[in-house]
């Protein structure tokens, strides 16, 4: 049966893996498979300089729009003429 992984859990894997710990040690020391410690390490891992790239704040005040194509003329509806 699939039980997600709780943020205890997360923290480990995230502090095991930035010590260098292997993944299958950390999937032996949590009791979950190797694939769901490297799915977990896939999906939520960012280097700093990624994370820098996403958290940027397009403007002075840190206003950004929620989604880069907010605003895009490829979102709006073509108007009535």
């Amino acid at each position: 049966m699939y039980k997600p992984l709780s943020i205890n859990e997360r923290t480990q894997i995230e502090g095991r893996n930035l010590a260098k710990i292997p993944v299958h040690e950390i999937a032996r020391i949590l009791k979950r498979s190797k694939a769901t410690i490297h799915r977990e390490i896939k999906r939520n891992w960012f280097s700093d300089e990624s994370m820098a790239l996403k958290l940027a704040p397009n403007d002075d005040l840190g206003n950004g729009p929620a989604h880069p194509c907010v605003g895009s003329s490829a979102l709006r509806q073509p108007s009535s003429v």
